[in-house]
């Protein structure tokens, strides 16, 4: 149960610091071409730009970068899975 919750609390930082939801993500990598069919969800969008004020100032003191954090995620995420 422990691992279950820490697992859902490292996809809710992901959603929160790290998820665009303007990225289709069906899209294979280095596929420049985008997809017509695809939107993005508005209320992500919004709720987004809202909730990230904090942790951009936060990734900013710690000079991090989003991609290293959404590694490390991936990394944790991979790790709970397997145990």
């Amino acid at each position: 149960m422990a691992t279950a919750g820490i697992a859902m609390c490292l996809i809710l930082v992901y959603f929160l610091v790290i998820y665009d939801p303007a990225l289709d993500p069906f899209s294979k990598q280095g596929d420049q071409t985008s997809n017509p069919w695809f939107r993005s969800n508005p209320v992500d969008k919004i709720f987004l730009q809202t909730v990230r004020y904090v942790p951009k100032g936060f990734m900013r003191s710690l000079n991090v970068s989003y991609s290293k954090v959404e590694q490390i995620i991936t990394k944790c995420l991979l790790a709970m899975s397997d145990a």
